[in-house]
């Protein structure tokens, strides 16, 4: 259907942009009441930690039912709860969540493992974001040193002085911090070296083409380097073969992550999975 837009100016309306429409405002309206309502639940994909081959962190992930909407891909929910504010809810949702399973698992004798948690930019400039991760913490009775607050590149790269004193605030406290998606950007080598980090996650991009792109290889490789000699742990995310595994662990990489080792877990299944000798 062609529409106008005014003295000269048309533009096409079509039944699917439509559908689109209404589809992203029922995820919208239904959002904004999944944690009161207990839709949201957490998984947990394990990270192998390659020097002991045993599974010692872990990734928190979101879902989403909704009896209305079936299941909701966080690909599809996080970048609107991004644009709607939401997200800030749910990274705090999720912060507790983690917290508490990290006492479960403490009192189940699981006392080494480290829960990776994403954190939005937005929220990064906020002060409740450290407050709720002190008090969450408190509550739980658990260490700081098992929690790794994950960002995104994009933050890493846009950082404000807001953001890096709430980011040297959690560390001081005694967390983790990993920037992901490493490789995505436009970092800036003074920017890693001057940023509070602990960890670099390595973008998949680079991973799923390993065994035939020797450019892959070469960053791959670079990106190695890179992190250790600034005293930071690589993981390397998107593993889904033997080849790459192999490459990562020839190269020193630290930690890898991707559905050739697992898919993500329910938290019940990650005590014995860390239980095991993975080779």
């Amino acid at each position: 259907m062609l529409k106008r837009r005014g003295p000269g100016n048309f533009s096409y309306y079509s039944e699917e942009m439509n559908n689109n429409s209404l589809k992203r405002l029922a995820i919208e309206a239904n959002l904004r009441n999944a944690i009161e309502n207990n839709e949201l639940r957490l998984v947990f994909q394990p990270q192998l930690r390659l020097s002991e081959f045993r599974y010692r962190n872990v990734e928190a992930l979101a879902r989403w039912h909704n009896p209305e909407l079936g299941h909701v891909s966080p690909g599809v929910f996080i970048p609107i709860a991004e644009e709607t504010g939401l997200i800030k809810q749910i990274d705090l949702w999720v912060i507790s969540e983690s917290c508490k399973q990290i006492k479960k698992w403490n009192e189940q004798g699981l006392t080494d493992l480290t829960v990776a948690i994403n954190v939005s930019a937005g929220h990064l400039i906020s002060h409740s974001l450290l407050e709720h991760l002190k008090t969450e913490i408190i509550v739980n009775d658990i260490r700081a040193e098992q929690i790794e607050i994950e960002i995104t590149e994009e933050v890493f790269v846009e950082q404000t002085e807001r953001t890096i004193k709430n980011l040297k605030a959690i560390k001081k406290l005694g967390a983790r911090i990993a920037i992901d998606d490493f490789g995505t950007g436009y970092s800036s080598l003074q920017y890693i070296r001057d940023f509070p980090a602990d960890t670099l996650k390595l973008d998949g991009m680079f991973i799923r083409n390993l065994e035939s792109d020797n450019s892959s290889q070469g960053i791959v490789r670079a990106t190695i380097i890179l992190a250790h000699s600034l005293g930071l742990e690589l993981v390397a995310e998107c593993v889904e073969d033997k080849w790459q595994l192999d490459f990562l662990r020839e190269h020193d990489c630290d930690i890898i992550q991707g559905y050739y080792l697992s898919e993500p877990l329910n938290a019940s299944e990650i005590p014995a999975i860390c239980a095991k000798n993975v080779f």
